[in-house]
């Protein structure tokens, strides 16, 4: 029971919080209006300021995720590597362990 009213209670603060972040990119928003222009390569636009930064967060954020993605991967296959290392080697202990002969 207490578990599930402490769940709870993380979901309202979780929710308090995304609202709270949304109050704040609306206000960024409407503060940061004014259009800017944008230049990549030969590609040229123009956009909302607050756009634009935001824009890059998600970006920067996404850049982030995937080599977390990707380091995560590598560290679970050495991980999968290390567990079948260990397995092989308590599998030749316990056959070594067979053999001896008690005096």
């Amino acid at each position: 029971m207490l578990k599930m009213m402490y769940f709870i209670c993380m979901q309202k603060r979780d929710l308090i919080i995304v609202i709270f972040l949304s109050l704040l990119i609306v206000i960024f928003a409407t503060q940061n209006a004014q259009t800017v222009a944008v230049q990549l390569w030969i590609v040229k636009f123009n956009s909302p300021l607050s756009l634009v930064i935001i824009g890059s967060l998600v970006l920067g954020a996404l850049i982030s995720w995937l080599s977390l993605l990707v380091e995560l991967r590598k560290r679970k296959k050495n991980l999968a590597k290390k567990n079948q290392e260990l397995k092989h080697l308590k599998d030749e202990l316990t056959a070594k362990d067979s053999f001896d002969i008690d005096i």
